[in-house]
Formats: C-alpha cells, sequence, structure tokens
C-alpha cells in the first residue's frame, strides 16, 4: 500500500462518529490506501476497530498541532471539530485538511 491518509479523531468515547471512522479507515485499506489515525489516549477502543495496517497515533489536543505541521503535502482527514490553529498548521506545511461532519 503506497497511499497513505493521515486522519484526526480526537473523540474519549466510542459513538458514530468513531464508527464512521473505523468504517471509513477499513473502506480505504480495501482501496489499498493505508491510514495513520491521530487519537486521543483516553480513547483505549480503537486498536479492536481498525484494521491491523492503521497507525494509531496517540497525541492530546495540544500535541497535535506541532504534529500537523509536520504533514507536508499530506491530506488529513477530521473527525473531530478543526480548530483554526491546526488549518493554519497544516496550510504551512503545505497540507490539505478535510472537515466530515457525521
Amino acid at each position: 500500500m503506497a497511499a497513505l491518509c493521515y486522519q484526526v479523531n480526537l473523540q474519549r468515547g466510542f459513538g458514530g462518529g468513531e464508527l464512521y471512522t473505523a468504517f471509513f479507515t477499513r473502506a480505504l485499506e480495501a482501496a489499498g490506501v493505508r491510514s495513520v489515525l491521530f487519537a486521543d489516549p483516553r480513547a483505549g477502543f480503537w486498536s479492536a476497530h481498525l484494521p491491523a495496517s492503521t497507525q494509531i497515533v496517540q497525541v492530546t489536543e495540544d500535541a497535535l498541532l506541532p504534529r500537523l505541521a509536520e504533514l507536508s503535502g499530506a491530506i488529513v482527514l477530521f473527525h473531530t471539530p478543526l480548530r483554526g490553529a491546526a488549518l493554519e498548521a497544516l496550510h504551512a506545511a503545505g497540507a490539505k485538511a478535510v472537515a466530515l461532519v457525521h
């Protein structure tokens, strides 16, 4: 799998949005796209719901911005509210943000 998609879901509970994140990640994998998910460290449920190829990066909201600033040219999907500072960090890195409402 050569293609890579970054996703952000910082929710701590497992609900409809997290179910969608899991479904979307499996669909990406079926299409040959591997995922990196930025998730809250207190959300310990992800490994049970995502493909084994998914890299789960545990990150707090405060620690997310420096990570986003490193994603040069990436596409980052947000399943979590997108703050202006996050969008600025991505644009400065030449990355694109996509926010989903589910």
